[in-house]
């Protein structure tokens, strides 16, 4: 009897030691995310803020029409193991479409308003960190309806993407989320 309480005792402390490496394993996982999402946006918010700031709205809609895939590519670059990415559900460029699995979690993050980083463990190697991105006022001049957006960046905007879905959005809208995709086998 006693040696099955011990066995008890020990399988279950072998259970809860996994479940607090699994934990642990997994906030490390969001903390590598949330860092390297932060410099993806940072440095995208440079390079349109800079440009809104020389030139305005037209100016930022060049910048983001020309340059915004190479600063991704270029952050990305940075990082051995990180891809970080801009999905959608109403995307402007087609590469920044989610995919089926990121779709189900930007359908769930609009309808909770969640402003919070989400981690979701793809296999065991595998994790994708989602933080969710909201219409902010300066955005509105590309990405806002007829009455807030800039005519002459939008025109940029058209000429560049014939299939535009990132339309009629307000402040505070639900538009997405940078993922960071995490392979920890690297």
């Amino acid at each position: 009897m006693k040696k099955n309480i011990l066995l008890i005792a020990l399988l279950s402390s072998l259970s809860f030691g996994a479940t607090d490496a699994n934990m642990t394993q997994e906030h490390n996982v969001t903390q590598m995310g949330a860092q390297a999402i932060k410099k993806m946006m940072k440095t995208l918010n440079q390079a349109v803020m800079s440009a809104m700031k020389d030139g305005g709205a037209k100016k930022a809609a060049n910048v983001c029409a020309d340059s915004a895939t190479d600063i991704e590519k270029s952050v990305n670059k940075s990082f051995s193991n990180i891809t970080i990415k801009r999905a959608t559900l109403q995307p402007r460029n087609q590469n920044n479409m989610a995919l089926a699995d990121e779709a189900k979690m930007l359908e769930e993050m609009m309808k909770s308003n969640s402003k919070k980083l989400l981690t979701v463990k793809v296999d065991e190697n595998n994790y994708k960190v989602f933080k969710p991105v909201y219409m902010m006022k300066k955005c509105l001049s590309c990405h806002g309806d007829e009455t807030t957006r800039n005519k002459d960046a939008y025109a940029i905007i058209q000429a560049k993407y014939k299939n535009d879905k990132a339309l009629g959005y307000k402040e505070g809208d639900f538009r997405g989320a940078f993922i960071a995709d995490i392979n920890l086998s690297h």
